[in-house]
């Protein structure tokens, strides 16, 4: 897999990375303006604004190869 680029601003199917409060990494996929992730409750669909409110970094990374 080639390696993702850093952009600063997302479109659909762009990787999403995020780092908790504890420097803990999660990630998701960005989708309609949504990013797509799973937390311990099941599945969620959340707004961006949500997202950047509950992580101290988030970061968006396209990857066009995924063979």
């Amino acid at each position: 897999m080639e390696q993702g680029t850093l952009v600063a601003k997302p479109s659909d199917g762009t990787i999403v990375l995020m780092m908790t409060l504890d420097n803990r990494h999660h990630v998701g996929l960005y989708y309609c303006g949504r990013v797509l992730h799973l937390s311990e409750i099941g599945s969620r669909f959340e707004v961006m604004r949500s997202m950047k409110r509950q992580y101290k970094k988030v970061r968006f990374y396209d990857v066009k190869d995924f063979s």
